[in-house]
């Protein structure tokens, strides 16, 4: 028998969302929440009766509780680095939403703490199953457009803390 990943949840606003529907179709397996955390006790409560396990007061008392093999971090972009970094000192293997980290310095510095530790570090960049990704796909395939010459793209996703 496969032993059992345990994975603890920082974050669980509208991106939690999507991870609640991906881990309760069934199609990753070996695994098991063993805690939630959100500065909104409510969200990381409905989480935690959802899912049969806990929730927390803080990320800190959540990680010590849990001692997780994996952190998800779903929180707003501008904390990924703080969290990460928190996560580490701890010895989670994690996986953050884009953007890994608001600037490249961070990331490097993460990446050197992982490495030095042993400790995986993987950003998830899931767009390609977005719907309107998907439908878009199909039209290009479909040579809706004819043959493309130039294309533009304007991506707002990276934003600063002080944005929220």
């Amino acid at each position: 028998m496969k032993k059992l990943i345990n994975i603890s949840v920082i974050g669980c606003g509208r991106v939690a969302q999507h991870y609640k529907k991906i881990f309760d179709s069934g199609v990753v397996s070996s695994w098991k929440f063993v805690g939630f955390f959100d500065i909104v006790s409510e969200r990381s409560k409905v989480f935690s009766d959802h899912f049969n396990t806990d929730s927390f007061a803080s990320f800190e008392e959540m990680l010590e509780a849990t001692n997780p093999d994996l952190l998800l971090i779903l929180t707003p972009s501008g904390l990924h680095y703080e969290h990460t970094k928190v996560a580490f000192e701890y010895g989670c293997h994690v996986l953050v939403e884009k953007p890994i980290t608001m600037l490249p310095s961070e990331a490097i510095e993460l990446e050197k703490i992982s490495k030095s530790k042993k400790l995986m570090y993987c950003v998830a960049f899931q767009n390609r199953l977005n719907p309107a990704i998907i439908a878009l796909e199909k039209a290009i395939n479909n040579n809706r457009f004819g043959k493309i010459i130039t294309a533009t793209i304007r991506l707002r996703w990276c934003r600063y803390q002080d944005y929220y």
